[in-house]
């Protein structure tokens, strides 16, 4: 068996999997609300409505692309140290198998994000083709305090998560 990462990079990487974990979740939450507002555009009815529930679930959605994209760099920079540590002559590094899942959910999160970005647009062209007024993605405001507040109970859902596997 090879080298295992310090308690430092093994530390970093979880809080970095908390970031990833938080953007997915956020990343659901602008799914809903980009659904939410097709549903109000297929009903014809709530086409206002629907416009208000577009601009949120973009508001979410680009802080949650913006998180993704940090938590990724931070995680290619840690794996990289991790990597670069190893005796070149010694057995190849291992990283733990808490790693594996961060990059899963990593990968689901970068096709989450893509997948909601073109249902965005989506949306965003029937609506104009509906004469409906899009409203600006300017309420990111109201969107951060709802993340922020459970930032810290599902970083330790993930820490607990993760701990598990690591004692195994």
């Amino acid at each position: 068996h090879g080298p295992t990462p310090t308690p430092e990079l093994e530390a970093r990487m979880t809080k970095t999997g908390s970031a990833i974990y938080h953007a997915f979740e956020l990343l659901q939450t602008a799914e809903q609300n980009i659904e939410e507002g097709q549903q109000q555009m297929n009903s014809k009815k709530l086409l206002q409505s629907a416009s208000s529930n577009l601009a949120a679930g973009e508001a979410v959605l680009q802080k949650a692309t913006q998180e993704l994209a940090d938590s990724t760099r931070s995680k290619t920079e840690i794996t990289s140290s991790f990597l670069n540590s190893a005796d070149p002559l010694g057995a190849p590094p291992e990283p733990p198998h808490s790693w594996g899942q961060i990059d899963s959910m990593e990968r689901r999160a970068s096709s989450k994000v893509k997948f909601l970005q073109s249902r965005s647009k989506e949306l965003r062209s029937t609506l104009r083709e509906a004469g409906v007024s899009l409203v600006s993605v300017a309420s990111s405001d109201k969107v951060q305090t709802v993340g922020d507040s459970l930032n810290k109970k599902e970083e330790d859902a993930l820490v607990d998560f993760v701990s598990t596997y690591e004692s195994h």
